[in-house]
């Protein structure tokens, strides 16, 4: 017979309904802020209204109406607490899955939440939102047919309540404890009286996650995630049901009950984030995982940029890319052990290297042996694209003198003669690749 515990609840706290995401009728749609009715899409089959996946994941980190600087949602909150001491110190060992891992760094987030954009996108495949969004019904369905086959004696009620809510914990002025907590979910669930939630996961065949999962472990990403949305719903439990594949024995489902202590831990490391934004401090690299670090400061610093002027290295630094230099030569002898190096590589990099450059294509340090120079962007053709119609439409002179009989710009001849011309009608990609995250060239000049 389950049971769970409710002593664990904040007596007497609700959670505040904001708005409805899908299948809200039109009379409730008419209720809300012009604002806000312009942002959904009509669904004709079910003659109800439902926020587009893009608003969707728009408002997962932004509500418009909602006067808050920041909001966190429930799926953003493993960026800011995975790699700290603190919770780690206080997360069941059952969860020891994944620990450093999360969907990008504390430092990026920061970025975004402060309005600030990367200059490189990283590539990422909608695709994958959309199905796992879709599979969510299916997914419900699945759980309760498995639950209820397992466990005849409980009595479950599944609501599907598509509403995005904020959490009603106040302080003693009445105004909220935690404003810029925010949570979506996927379903209410209550068994044999006991208030709790579920969350559905599409698990690909190449995750990370997928080996831990089948061993019926939590990530610690999705650890997190429940417990945010415990605290927000005022819930004592949850089951993340993970979908494996496309039978019924291909699903895991794992039972994560509510833990204040590292709720609350994990709640002032989430506040003192906010704050850091709200103040423009940037949070420290210590505890953050080292490639999400990487593709952070490569997405910040952009593409290769010829009017960049190099940046002079603290002498201390010689070392430092010499330790660079040798990781590159044996990256090269060792292909087999790529991986580690490169690891090892990005390390120096993002503690030691790229918190002084910034933007800037290359470094140099002077040293006993001459200048060491370390170029971090690679000044390759590739993913660049020539604009020749706005070359032709605004240089018409040019572009005929650099024209082919069939009236295509010779561009070689044009880069080596006008290469300042050439570089203004140059269109690089506004991608983060493997190429670019991982590029790094250390020479030394005599």
């Amino acid at each position: 017979m389950f049971k769970a515990n409710n002593n664990v609840l904040d007596q007497g706290v609700k959670p505040i309904a904001l708005f409805q995401t899908e299948g809200l009728k039109k009379k409730d749609w008419l209720k809300y802020p012009t604002v806000i009715q312009e942002e959904y899409a009509f669904d004709e089959e079910s003659e109800t209204y439902y926020l587009p996946d893009e608003t969707f994941s728009e408002w997962q980190n932004h509500i418009p109406t909602l006067n808050e600087p920041v909001q966190i949602g429930a799926s953003t909150v493993s960026n800011i607490v995975v790699g700290s001491k603190e919770l780690e110190e206080v997360a069941p060992k059952i969860y020891y899955g994944l620990m450093d891992h999360s969907f990008k760094c504390r430092s990026q987030l920061h970025y975004e939440k402060s309005g600030i954009p990367m200059l490189l996108k990283e590539q990422s495949n909608d695709d994958i939102f959309f199905v796992g969004h879709n599979e969510e019904p299916s997914i419900r369905r699945a759980f309760m047919r498995l639950y209820e086959k397992k466990h005849p004696e409980d009595i479950v009620i599944l609501t599907n309540d598509k509403t995005t809510y904020r959490c009603g914990i106040t302080n003693s002025d009445g105004s909220l404890k935690y404003p810029f907590m925010i949570c979506n979910h996927d379903g209410f669930l209550e068994i044999n009286g006991y208030e709790g939630i579920i969350e559905c996961k599409t698990v690909a065949p190449h995750s990370p996650a997928r080996k831990l999962i089948q061993q019926k472990i939590c990530p610690f990403a999705y650890f997190c995630q429940v417990q945010y949305m415990l605290k927000c719903f005022n819930r004592a439990f949850g089951f993340i049901v993970f979908k494996m594949g496309m039978a019924l024995t291909d699903y895991v489902i794992i039972r994560i009950d509510r833990d204040n202590e590292f709720i609350d831990v994990m709640m002032n490391l989430v506040a003192e984030f906010v704050a850091g934004v709200i103040s423009c401090t940037e949070p420290s690299i210590e505890g953050q995982n080292v490639e999400q670090l990487n593709k952070f400061y490569r997405a910040k610093a952009g593409n290769y940029n010829p009017k960049l002027e190099p940046v002079e290295l603290p002498t201390e630094c010689s070392e430092v890319l010499e330790d660079i230099m040798s990781l590159n030569v044996q990256m090269k002898m060792l292909l087999e052990q790529k991986e580690d190096l490169l690891k090892d590589r990005n390390k120096l990099l993002v503690e030691k290297i790229f918190p002084i450059v910034q933007e800037a294509n290359e470094a140099y340090c002077e040293t006993k042996y001459g200048k060491i120079i370390i170029n971090l962007k690679n000044d390759s053709q590739q993913g660049i694209r020539f604009n020749e119609q706005k070359f032709k439409d605004e240089k018409p002179e040019l572009y005929e003198s650099y024209s082919k009989t069939l009236t295509v710009v010779d561009k070689d001849l044009l880069k080596n003669e006008q290469p300042a011309i050439y570089e203004q009608y140059s269109i690089r990609s506004e991608y983060l690749t493997p190429s670019k995250e991982n590029y790094c060239e250390v020479k030394i000049c005599g």
